[in-house]
């Protein structure tokens, strides 16, 4: 605690008497920084606000000059104003304050006090400058012991144990409550209870290196310590290291569970040892379904980094995950539900935008199906949506397989009919849809059959694939469900693949 003008009073050896006391809102619990003995006429310029001026004014020798002097004192910020008095025999002035000093302090709602000759103003200042040492001491040395709390809580239970301590500690030091919160969500909290629900949180970001908004949000009480917001400083120090190591601890958890899911996937790992490795993994025989999340690129390191469960959202278990890896850039997941509302909730939470797509459910034997079919579906997904698998074709396993060219077929493909306005396209995708039954694409597009049948030729020709041909029908088929992946803003059904074409012709 600072020095108050209370404590320079209740000091029996300095003997300090109160002539004006403070106003009423500050009472006796006015502040002394330092002690500025003077004998200016004004000393308003080598003052700061806060001390306690101590004069004998032995050159204010006319009222005028006593009440500028107190005026300039007080308009300076001073905290009290202390003047020496003489014993009999003394050379001091003034055997008791004038009159004029003491009114004008009372004017001026200036503390006054009288010290007495035998008190030197050496002493006041000691005694102020002692006690601020000690109280800086003492600050320093809670501070400390603070910090060493605060690092014993974190250590003490583990990755998540040893952060819900460090926020118990941090919130007996503040008084308050505390909070963590990572991608917009709660992850951890403690609190003193009782504590006023209209009093502001104080928020400070985490540094984790990452994106995930991690941040400190503090509620300190009335009886937080002195030291209250360096403690929370600390915390929040402590918080980045440990969050930063657990969000790397993470990617690489996912990249090597990952790292099983494709061995598995791919047929380098088969029988006993994958049913071991998935149950290393937590994977049991299901039935499961795998769940693909993908975001743009610049989000795909807040993906992979991203926690799902905790504190403030419901656990891994209440949202059906068993297990979750990286594969492909992509987050994926091992779930007992085809349930994602929840799921969508945590990454919008986390401002991703991502599409998800979910298989058909599986035993452990279909994990290979079951991949494939998500990731078609999350291809074939917009941002903040979900598409669900429907049975697994030849068509959406080379559209999903990242070792097929598709994108450049498509390219290939259809860029020329493009270029040439929408509607030799819309023809296409009509055509394909509707098993190449010439009459039906007419009626659809309100056109004439030789219309649709001279578009048709332009095709041909434009591509080099005829359409009246089986091998040429299914290289526009595939090529435009590429096309129509990569320009999803141009497709008039984005959740309907178009139905694969039987060969039946118009």
């Amino acid at each position: 605690m600072p020095v108050t003008l209370s404590d320079l009073l209740a000091e029996a050896d300095l003997d300090l008497r109160l002539i004006v006391p403070p106003s009423a809102n500050g009472g006796s619990a006015v502040t002394v920084s330092a002690v500025a003995p003077t004998e200016l006429p004004d000393p308003s310029p080598y003052l700061d606000g806060g001390e306690l001026v101590l004069t004998t004014g032995v050159r204010l020798r006319t009222e005028q000059q006593r009440r500028a002097f107190v005026k300039a004192v007080a308009a300076y910020g001073a905290a009290a104003l202390g003047v020496g008095v003489s014993s009999p025999g003394s050379q001091l002035p003034w055997s008791a304050i004038p009159k004029a000093v003491a009114e004008e302090a009372q004017a001026q709602g200036l503390p006054l006090i009288e010290v007495p000759e035998p008190t030197p103003f050496v002493a006041v200042g000691r005694f102020v400058s002692t006690r601020t040492a000690q109280e800086h001491a003492a600050g320093v040395t809670g501070l400390l012991d603070a910090h060493r709390r605060l690092a014993a809580a974190l250590l003490s239970g583990g990755r998540e144990r040893g952060r819900q301590a460090l926020l118990a500690e941090l919130s007996r030091l503040i008084d308050g409550d505390a909070r963590i919160l990572r991608y917009g969500s709660l992850e951890a909290e403690a609190t003193t209870g009782g504590r006023d629900e209209t009093t502001t949180w104080t928020e400070q970001s985490i540094p984790t290196g990452f994106k995930d908004r991690a941040t400190l949000a503090t509620r300190p009480g009335p009886a937080a310590a002195l030291h209250a917001q360096a403690a929370a400083d600390y915390a929040r120090s402590l918080l980045g290291v440990e969050l930063a190591n657990d969000n790397r601890a993470l990617l690489r958890e996912r990249e090597a569970a990952g790292q099983v899911l494709r061995d598995i996937i791919e047929g380098r790992i088969r029988g006993a040892e994958a049913k071991a490795r998935l149950e290393s993994l937590g994977v049991d025989d299901g039935p499961h379904r795998i769940v693909v999340v993908r975001v743009p690129a610049p989000q795909r390191r807040s993906l992979a980094a991203l926690t799902l469960g905790g504190r403030g959202n419901r656990g891994l278990e209440d949202l059906g995950i068993e297990r979750t890896a990286s594969i492909e850039d992509a987050l994926v997941i091992v779930s007992l539900t085809a349930e994602t509302a929840a799921l969508h909730a945590a990454l919008s939470r986390a401002g991703l935008a991502a599409s998800v797509g979910v298989s058909r459910p599986y035993r452990r034997s279909g994990l290979t199906w079951a991949w494939h079919e998500a990731r078609a579906a999350a291809r074939a997904a917009r941002p903040g949506e979900t598409v669900h698998a429907q049975r697994l074709t030849l068509t959406s396993l080379l559209l999903a397989s990242a070792d097929a060219p598709t994108a450049e077929l498509a390219e290939q493909t259809i860029r020329p009919l493009a270029a040439e306005g929408p509607h030799l396209v819309q023809t296409l995708r009509a055509y394909l849809r509707l098993d190449g039954a010439v009459q039906a694409v007419a009626a659809e597009l309100g056109l004439h059959r030789n219309s649709v049948r001279h578009r048709m030729e332009q095709v041909r020709e434009l591509t080099g694939h005829d359409p009246s041909r089986t091998d040429g029908l299914a290289h526009l088929y595939l090529a435009m469900s590429a096309w129509d992946l990569a320009h999803p803003a141009a497709r008039p059904d984005s959740g309907r693949e178009p139905a694969a074409p039987t060969g039946e012709m118009g």
